[in-house]
């Protein structure tokens, strides 16, 4: 948040990314929009997220390390080939939607949403 009440429109595209009906198809699909489609993607996808997280998602670190426990896979439907990044990845999503969308100021309501004159 660059200013107050404000939110850049890449951290919007974003948190809707992640509050939108199949999560991981978006988020690969923004980056593959914005960033270069590389073999690393899931690490620079799981670094986005965590700027996001680390402005407007309110989590403990008891929380998260919780999370990140591989035992704790099934929290978030994943199985057991899953990785650290996939692990990462699902414990931010699954937090930036439970967030409330007031817990980020400067969230504009999609166009569809917004009142009509």
């Amino acid at each position: 948040m660059t200013m107050s009440g404000y939110m850049e429109n890449i951290d919007q595209l974003w948190i809707r990314a992640c509050k939108s009906i199949n999560p991981e198809k978006r988020l690969f699909s923004l980056y593959r929009r914005f960033y270069l489609n590389n073999k690393d993607r899931k690490f620079y996808i799981m670094g986005l997220l965590a700027t996001i997280c680390d402005k407007y998602v309110k989590i403990s670190y008891a929380d998260v390390i919780d999370d990140l426990n591989p035992i704790n896979r099934w929290k978030f439907g994943l199985d057991r080939e899953s990785d650290y990044f996939d692990i990462c990845i699902a414990m931010m999503i699954s937090r930036v939607r439970l967030t409330p969308a007031n817990d980020f100021p400067g969230l504009t309501p999609p166009a569809r949403f917004r009142q009509r004159n």
